[in-house]
């Protein structure tokens, strides 16, 4: 019976997924939103779609957290405060378009760009 429940923890703890990446601007401005936001087509320096440069670190942490966006309504990003971030309700689709518009993110990226968010989106 020991064994048995032993197995079974194992088991369960091989089922359960950590997120390892850090929720750290340079990652996940080199790993989620440089490759899916920032492409030739996209927000880029050639394109700027919405006036928004993605395709570098310092760009992408100045358009979506330092400038107002353009609706005149603060940045992208308000730090410490993902559920006032207009980038979260982009990146959901809630209310207005999801970006991007040709792939969602997958969750664990989206969430851990609100674990960012929540730390006070550092540029670190």
């Amino acid at each position: 019976m020991k064994l048995a429940c032993v197995f079974l923890a194992c088991l369960g703890a091989a089922c359960t997924t950590t997120d390892d990446r850090p929720a750290t601007w340079s990652f996940i401005s080199s790993g989620i939103i440089e490759p899916a936001c920032g492409t030739a087509g996209c927000h880029s320096q050639w394109s700027q779609v919405s006036g928004l440069i993605l395709d570098s670190r310092e760009a992408a942490y100045k358009a979506l957290v330092m400038a107002p966006a353009p609706d005149g309504n603060g940045p992208y990003v308000v730090a410490g405060s993902p559920d006032q971030s207009q980038l979260m309700y982009l990146l959901h689709g809630t209310e207005i378009r999801r970006m991007p518009p040709d792939a969602p993110l997958p969750a664990a990226d989206i969430d851990l760009i609100d674990a960012w968010i929540t730390a006070g989106a550092k540029d670190n």
